[in-house]
């Protein structure tokens, strides 16, 4: 199966016209902000030539790693930051927070609900 790999992938004429100019405006501009249809797909040209589509999160990370971003964070309101692609140890350097692992997670509330006296 084929991957999505590099500068390969952003392929201007598969692009949406927002991802086009996130591009062109990522060496000037320090953030943005995207709204719309979260479950909407977006068209990714493979290394083969085919199209696929990505999720957003995985559509703009892809757009990062093709532009040489090498650590890449989502924000998701019920979770806070979270690691989408780089360095675990750089992430919690800036954000003071270990990677959250869903299966740890499951275990501390486990444990929490055995160390809490019945109600």
């Amino acid at each position: 199966m084929d991957t999505i790999s590099g500068s390969d992938a952003m392929k201007p004429q598969v692009m949406p016209k927002w991802a086009r100019e996130l591009t062109r405006f990522m060496s000037v501009k320090p953030q943005f902000m995207l709204w719309g249809n979260i479950y909407d797909v977006y068209p990714m040209a493979l290394s083969n030539g085919a199209v696929t589509t990505l999720k957003i999160m995985d559509y703009l990370k892809a757009l990062l790693k093709a532009n040489n971003y090498n650590l890449i964070l989502g924000y998701e309101p019920l979770y806070g930051l979270k690691l989408l692609d780089g360095d675990a140890e750089a992430f919690k350097k800036i954000t003071g927070e270990q990677i959250k692992n869903v299966s740890s997670l499951y275990s501390t509330v486990k444990e929490r609900r055995r160390a809490a006296p019945p109600p």
